[in-house]
């Protein structure tokens, strides 16, 4: 695991071609926190787990906190808060596209229940699911995703997932079984 600064990273994958074809993709995902409990969001087609987010869009102006606010709102109705700094990054080499991805830490503020998925969400078949921690890492850890886009995400997600546990203290009980 390498280092940025003092955020724990993790790199996924590694270029297969030459770097300078790769399109770069800046992100976001949110811990979201309501009551106790997280949100994840299960991707039906792809039978996977992932954290809300998504792509830091041109009318975010490069601002991770707009980005968060609105993927946030888009994927799970709710409007958030973020608290503090990045929690952890990633970085994916997943050919065509190179991508970071920056992990923050939210509290709801209101739930509007007015999710606003893309087409390609909808067809995806993105629910979204409010659980404890512990069962939010266990359900990452032992699903199978069917597709390459799974695998990525779910390697990324359980790393960032586990960096939230340490950074907040959290205990959570160890599963059996359950790799990345």
């Amino acid at each position: 695991m390498a280092q940025i600064g003092t955020t724990p990273s993790l790199t996924i994958g590694e270029p297969t071609g030459q770097v300078a074809t790769y399109k770069e993709r800046t992100a976001v995902r949110c811990f979201i926190i309501k009551d106790s409990n997280i949100c994840i969001i299960h991707v039906k087609n792809g039978n996977y787990y992932k954290l809300p987010g998504g792509g830091v869009d041109p009318e975010d102006e490069g601002n991770h906190q707009v980005a968060v606010k609105r993927e946030a709102l888009e994927e799970t109705g709710c409007e958030v808060e973020v608290l503090g700094e990045v929690v952890a990054h990633t970085l994916e080499w997943r050919e065509p596209i190179k991508q970071d991805s920056y992990a923050y830490v939210c509290k709801v503020v209101k739930d509007t229940g007015k999710i606003a998925l893309t087409e390609d969400e909808i067809k995806a078949g993105l629910e979204h699911e409010w659980c404890s921690v512990s069962e939010a890492l266990q359900k990452m850890k032992v699903i199978e995703p069917t597709n390459m886009v799974g695998r990525f995400r779910k390697e990324r997600d359980v790393f960032l997932l586990e960096e939230f546990v340490k950074k907040c203290g959290l205990v959570v009980p160890s599963l059996r079984g359950g790799h990345r």
